[in-house]
């Protein structure tokens, strides 16, 4: 049985049943238990040719459920970038790595399931960011994932090899960033929008009162009225203060 978990741990499963077939196809006979850190994204699918195009996310948010209409309109595809527990054993203190490889070595490449694609750096090359980041965009990803591998890194011992290049679970790690379009100068388009509502947030943001997410709209000209187009969070303590 495979069951597929939302990062705030709700239960898709019967959303995406067809991912469940493209895991159980994609892994090898060796595997019989695991958990994978993975992206389930809608595309559109030539299966003559083998080519993919990602789609945005709001198409893939139509899914509602299993049924094969649904599954016909929007496909999806998983990729996957991180192996946690495999065969009864936590992976957690294990090198990304060490990690990665295993992946690669005990889950193939089908239509329904891929390998996150990378490029190692061993030292910052800003050219090269921002070339990948625009490829990644152009395919329609909306950026890039910086993690530290650990690849080469001779630790003093296993505990400082653990503490530095390990899975940590439920927080922003140190060991990735994440790199937008819109958090280069000069590659993001630029909008006017005004704020027309807001919800009280969840968790912290809540604690403190803060209104999170907002509600943004644009002023239509032929109608004379605001028109609604996105909700936008994550912004400092200092804005929203």
């Amino acid at each position: 049985t495979v069951r597929l978990f939302s990062r705030h741990l709700l239960d898709n499963s019967e959303q995406f049943p067809d991912v469940a077939e493209y895991l159980l196809q994609a892994r090898s006979d060796s595997v019989r238990s695991f958990i994978l850190d993975s992206e389930i994204v809608g595309v559109y699918m030539d299966a003559t040719k083998g080519k993919f195009r990602m789609l945005p996310f709001q198409d893939l948010s139509t899914r509602r459920g299993s049924q094969s209409v649904e599954r016909d309109r929007v496909q999806v595809r998983i990729y996957a970038f991180d192996l946690l527990y495999l065969n009864g054993e936590s992976l957690l203190k294990v090198p990304f790595w060490k990690r990665r490889k295993l992946l690669q070595e005990v889950f193939k490449e089908t239509l329904g399931f891929a390998h996150a694609q990378s490029v190692g750096l061993a030292t910052f090359d800003d050219e090269l960011l921002r070339a990948t980041l625009e490829q990644a965009v152009t395919d329609g990803a909306e950026g890039l994932m910086i993690k530290l591998t650990g690849e080469g890194y001779h630790a003093p011992n296993a505990d400082v090899s653990c503490r530095t290049f390990g899975y940590e679970s439920g927080t922003r790690s140190q060991l990735w960033l994440k790199l937008k379009r819109d958090y280069v100068v000069g590659y993001a388009d630029t909008i006017d929008v005004v704020p027309i509502g807001a919800w009280y947030g969840n968790g912290r943001k809540a604690q403190k009162g803060f209104l999170s997410p907002i509600l943004f709209a644009v002023y239509d000209e032929d109608e004379g009225a605001f028109r609604s187009i996105s909700r936008c969070m994550s912004f400092t303590d200092a804005m929203y203060q």
